[in-house]
């Protein structure tokens, strides 16, 4: 009985590191995409462009821990690693969008269609960066943990 209470609480603590290095990179990453944007007033003038960012990868991280309890259960490492960056690239790009549509297409005329493509083009190298930042520490928390 008391193995299989240690089992749960190492896989708490793993969903947990997960999460917080989620959050954090999320963050940072959002906070270099759409820097350009800071300035701008968004939607919520109580915000500022940093709190912002934050509240997007709070909210942002719930879509991804309901998404790794499925991710984690996959067998194969390899198939595993590829779903979860097909999962983090959309989820960085979806938080990078609702920052472009909140302080820069909610003032204007974009289209969505218009707003995906600048934000693509503000957000595609800070995605692939972060991306090679995360995989790796994934990898090391993977193993010991």
């Amino acid at each position: 009985m008391s193995r299989f209470r240690l089992d749960i609480h190492i896989n708490k603590t793993h969903l947990f590191f997960h999460w917080i290095l989620f959050v954090l990179i999320s963050f940072v990453q959002t906070a270099v995409s759409m820097y350009t944007l800071r300035d701008r007033p968004s939607g919520d003038i109580t915000f500022n462009f940093y709190q912002d960012v934050l509240v997007g990868a709070l909210i942002v991280s719930v879509f991804y821990s309901l998404l790794l309890l499925v991710v984690l259960r996959i067998q194969s490492f390899g198939i595993q690693v590829v779903i979860h960056s097909l999962i983090v690239i959309v989820l960085w790009f979806y938080e990078d969008l609702l920052v472009f549509g909140d302080r820069e297409a909610g003032w204007s005329t974009y289209s969505l269609k218009a707003s995906i493509v600048h934000t693509l083009q503000l957000s595609v190298i800070p995605i692939v960066i972060s991306l090679l930042v995360y995989l790796p520490i994934l990898y090391c928390l993977r193993r010991k943990v």
